[in-house]
């Protein structure tokens, strides 16, 4: 009896493994099929020094005090726009609920599908009694092993300043994008406001 079950169980799953590998097989891409963009020249130190002046604007997001870092944000919008002059040239910029950031680069043909890339520009605090723990300060922005150190680094202003300096780039170089192209800057909590 038991024996039954489990070749029974067995069978079931090999079915449903075979339905997934069908489906899988039958199912194409629903990747855009994009040119590849020229390939550029990236000043990788100027580059670090930007990214590393960003992480001392402590946009850290807080569910007990959503406005408490308004400031910060305006200082990092402030900096974004003095280290990206082409894309605040070139790219609209609108401010979303108070402080998330949406970039449109429109493309020149409308009837292309947008692509939008996100990013972060807040990060969450840091754990209360931990800041001895930490080997260099969170919010310094140091250049140090050739590696920034400091929050955001990796994860939230990281994506955001690739995502810039690659626009700018491509914006200094001529490229213009055949789709519209959306950058999302989300301050996390800032559609709370």
């Amino acid at each position: 009896m038991i024996k039954r079950v489990l070749l029974g169980l067995l069978l079931v799953l090999l079915a449903l493994v075979a339905a997934v590998a069908v489906n899988t097989a039958r199912t194409p891409s629903r990747q855009l099929a994009v040119p590849a963009a020229p390939k550029l020249s990236l000043d990788v130190d100027a580059a670090a020094k930007r990214l590393a002046g960003a992480i001392p604007f402590r946009t850290v997001s807080s569910l007990d005090d959503i406005a408490g870092n308004n400031a910060e944000f305006d200082k990092l919008h402030a900096y974004l726009a003095q280290q990206f002059p082409k894309v605040h040239a070139t790219l609209k910029r609108e401010v979303v609920g108070q402080k998330a950031l949406l970039y449109t680069w429109a493309g020149s043909d409308p009837a292309a599908k947008p692509i939008a890339l996100m990013a972060h520009q807040d990060m969450v605090p840091i754990a209360p009694g931990t800041e001895k723990a930490w080997s260099v300060d969170p919010f310094a922005g140091e250049i140090r092993d050739g590696h920034i150190w400091g929050r955001g680094t990796l994860d939230n202003k990281g994506n955001l300043f690739a995502q810039m300096e690659a626009v700018e780039l491509l914006i200094g170089s001529g490229f213009k994008p055949r789709q519209t192209i959306y950058l999302c800057c989300r301050a996390s909590l800032s559609l709370l406001r």
